[in-house]
């Protein structure tokens, strides 16, 4: 039991794909992660910075939770890409407490 178990009430639809012949991304796999997901609602930046990257969410999981940077799920009806992923630790120690995703929404490349 992770630091964050009591939270992770929400689910992470993990879709692995498959390109056809087209082009189009089809879905051949489908894995339930829990997790805790939200939405960035403020634009935090760096007046100094030339270029602002922000990420639309954040999601938590578990620390043995198979995921990783490019893997692509579904939350709230959404398809999200982890853009990149936090591996969280305490001061003292090697053992990862968490994982934090910071997600981009993703639009799937299907014949419309």
């Amino acid at each position: 039991m992770s630091l964050l178990t009591r939270i992770l009430q929400q689910t992470w639809r993990s879709v692995e794909f498959n390109t056809n012949f087209d082009g189009d991304q089809v879905p051949t796999a489908y894995a339930d992660i829990a997790c805790r997901f939200r939405y960035n609602t403020q634009l935090q930046s760096n007046d100094h910075a030339e270029l602002v990257d922000t990420n639309d969410a954040i999601v938590w999981f578990e620390p043995s939770a198979n995921i990783k940077e490019g893997d692509i799920g579904q939350v709230d009806g959404k398809y999200w890409r982890v853009d990149s992923l936090v591996k969280a630790r305490r001061l003292v120690g090697s053992t990862v407490v968490f994982l934090k995703a910071y997600v981009k929404l993703h639009e799937l490349a299907v014949e419309s």
